[in-house]
């Protein structure tokens, strides 16, 4: 059987910060080689990718009022969650020690985008 559902305060509020955010958004699926990167990212609200990627997220940054990443883990088949930037990367600031695959030290990536995350 239907029903109707009707929205509390809080309900309308949240369909209200979800409608802000995707308004004039631009999306790009983050696939984490492992799960502990992704919850390092959530712990601490950053985000490093490959330098030709980070410069395709930064120009989005500049020319769209949001920009929201998706991640998920390789191979896990499973959504981890989205999060906003907080705008362009920055470097020389905060370390994050990454878990990386065999082969690839911190130099391959770029600089540390602040996130707010969004669903965990």
């Amino acid at each position: 059987m239907l029903g109707i559902i009707s929205l509390d305060y809080s309900s309308t509020d949240i369909l209200g910060k979800l409608n802000f955010v995707l308004r004039d958004a631009r999306f790009f699926l983050m696939k984490s080689n492992n799960a502990e990167n992704v919850d390092l990212s959530k712990s601490k609200g950053v985000w490093s990718t490959p330098p030709t990627n980070e410069s395709k997220i930064n120009q989005a940054v500049r020319e769209s009022r949001n920009v929201l990443l998706i991640f998920s883990v390789k191979e896990s088949g499973k959504f981890s969650g989205f999060a906003r930037l907080a705008g362009e990367s920055a470097r020389g600031g905060q370390t994050v020690n990454w878990i990386l695959p065999p082969g690839l030290s911190q130099r391959a990536l770029g600089g540390v985008f602040n996130l707010d995350w969004i669903s965990t």
